[in-house]
């Protein structure tokens, strides 16, 4: 992979400018801002022999940074930054927020629940109808082969009829 020169350039010039200062306020909750806090206060990178590194997450209240990479954790982290009436309306409001999920949630399963039940009903009534359509076609061939052969059993009954009624009357006379 190739990098361009300026990009490499304008990254090791913003990293020096970073690390010439005394006071450092650091977001600490992301990775880069604490690669800087390691570099400048542990890994002897930065040009004041003692800087003073000032973490926002770890900050009381209303300062404080919250990083989001967990919903409770960054929840809890808001609310720390409220006032005690604020922060029981909004942990109210966060339990009912909550229950309403949940509530939806499982109507929502029973819902689909009631709709695969349905759909298993449908299919079955379609599958019951199409044995009975199937038994109904096989009743109606076996009902037109008894009616073909009782057709076939009059027609030779006929003929043989005839010739008996022709001999008796070639007999008479």
């Amino acid at each position: 992979m190739h990098i361009p020169i300026y990009t490499y350039a304008s990254h090791t010039h913003t990293h020096n400018q970073q690390m010439r200062g005394k006071y450092y306020v650091l977001n600490c909750g992301s990775n880069y801002h604490g690669m800087i806090r390691q570099l400048v206060g542990e890994g002897g990178c930065g040009f004041v022999p003692r800087p003073i590194i000032i973490c926002m997450n770890a900050q009381a209240d209303r300062f404080r940074i919250c990083p989001g990479w967990n919903e409770d954790e960054y929840n809890d982290c808001m609310d720390a930054k409220l006032p005690e009436p604020e922060r029981e309306v909004k942990k109210q409001e966060r339990k009912r927020k909550k229950e309403l999920e949940e509530e939806e949630r499982k109507q929502n399963e029973e819902k689909e629940k009631k709709e695969k039940e349905e759909e298993e009903k449908k299919r079955k009534e379609e599958e019951k109808k199409e044995e009975e359509k199937k038994r109904k076609e096989e009743e109606d061939k076996a009902a037109a082969a008894a009616q073909k052969s009782k057709d076939e059993m009059r027609r030779r009954l006929g003929i043989e009829l005839r010739r008996l009624i022709s001999s008796i009357d070639e007999k008479d006379m």
